[in-house]
């Protein structure tokens, strides 16, 4: 008898524990104080420590009707590579135009591409093996489509 009259008791003490009020801050209680950190990394020369991928380089090409183009010429001084492409109608706005980008070794022999639609819409071509470094590359670029875009290409590099 004493078991279930314990039992009940806990019972009754778990139920009355569900109406309990949770206590929060007041709601005039300013919360702006912070705290800045500077974080400092410092690598000692031919260490092991990489950061990988740096970005490098980012350029906007504005590319004609029917077009295709070739940016300069650039050294990739590591051996893997990525780029990342977006474009849009020259006006920043969406469009249905077909485009291409690819990475070349000259303006006959190519690497690595990819297309994509001029509508904002990011692409990556990633983990690009150039099998050494140093290699001059630059990229050809073809508008498919009947009107004019921008082209914005961000590429990296990493040992």
């Amino acid at each position: 008898m004493k078991k279930k009259l314990v039992s009940v008791l806990l019972a009754f003490v778990m139920c009355m524990s569900l109406f309990a009020v949770t206590a929060f801050a007041s709601e005039n209680e300013a919360h702006t104080s912070f705290e800045e950190h500077t974080v400092t990394l410092n690598i000692a020369p031919g260490g092991n420590a990489e950061i990988m991928p740096a970005m490098w380089e980012q350029n906007t090409y504005t590319v004609g009707v029917g077009i295709t183009t070739y940016t300069p010429q650039f050294v990739i001084p590591d051996r893997y590579f990525a780029y990342e492409m977006s474009a849009t109608g020259v006006n920043g706005q969406a469009t249905s135009v077909a485009y291409s980008v690819t990475l070349m070794r000259s303006a006959s022999t190519p690497i690595s591409g990819m297309g994509g639609t001029a509508d904002g819409s990011p692409y990556k071509n990633d983990w690009i093996d150039l099998y050494s470094s140093g290699l001059s590359c630059l990229f050809k670029i073809v508008n498919s489509g009947s009107s004019a875009i921008k082209v914005t290409l961000t590429y990296y590099s990493w040992k």
